[in-house]
């Protein structure tokens, strides 16, 4: 690590997604193995990246679910029988599902609005995904080539948000940048803006 910390917070998900160097990983697992604050940091991270890698694959639009379920309940309504019970008791369940889904889905793809108060850091702001292979120290030498940050990542996508010191108003020069991170496909998978 960088710098010595009472928690590697900032290497957990790195950790979790597998890319950190050698040293690092050992540092990581030395410290998990002691600290249950760390280890529930970890299953956490490794949650919202399943749901986020499940909310990403293509789903079946909402309406044949529905007229599935409901096909499903028709076949289903002989055995019912005396449960009258038990079809007000399905449906609220479903309803619960199809609300918490919502939910989480609105929550997961809800963009950081949460700003420091005083005066923002010069600089533009850009959102990246890197390749799935790409190291954590990679990650760190081409923000170091650039002259950028990170602000914050990986998301729920695995998008990292990163500023860059390039004057906002020199498009020129954020357009370059732009380009010369889009030809970088060994690493970067998507490059964005943030306005």
């Amino acid at each position: 690590m960088t710098t010595k910390t009472q928690h590697p917070e900032e290497l957990l998900p790195w950790y979790v997604n597998g890319t950190l160097g050698d040293s690092e990983k050992a540092e990581v697992e030395r410290h998990i193995g002691q600290c249950d604050q760390c280890r529930a940091e970890i299953e956490m991270l490794k949650i919202i990246g399943a749901v986020a890698r499940q909310s990403t694959e293509q789903a079946p639009p909402i309406e044949l679910g529905w007229k599935r379920l409901a096909r499903d309940i028709k076949k289903e309504k002989s055995s019912f029988g005396k449960r009258a019970w038990l079809r007000p008791a399905l449906a609220a369940a479903v309803a619960v599902i199809v609300l918490q889904s919502g939910l989480l889905a609105f929550f997961i793809t809800k963009p950081d609005t949460v700003h420091p108060l005083g005066q923002t850091e010069p600089g533009v702001v850009l959102q990246l995904r890197f390749a799935p292979q790409t190291r954590e120290q990679d990650m760190r030498k081409l923000l170091q080539k650039i002259d950028a940050d990170f602000i914050s990542g990986p998301g729920a996508l695995d998008v990292y948000r990163v500023r860059v010191n390039i004057d906002e108003d020199d498009q020129a020069a954020i357009n370059k940048l732009i380009q010369q991170l889009v030809h970088n496909r060994t690493m970067i998978r998507h490059v964005a803006l943030e306005y």
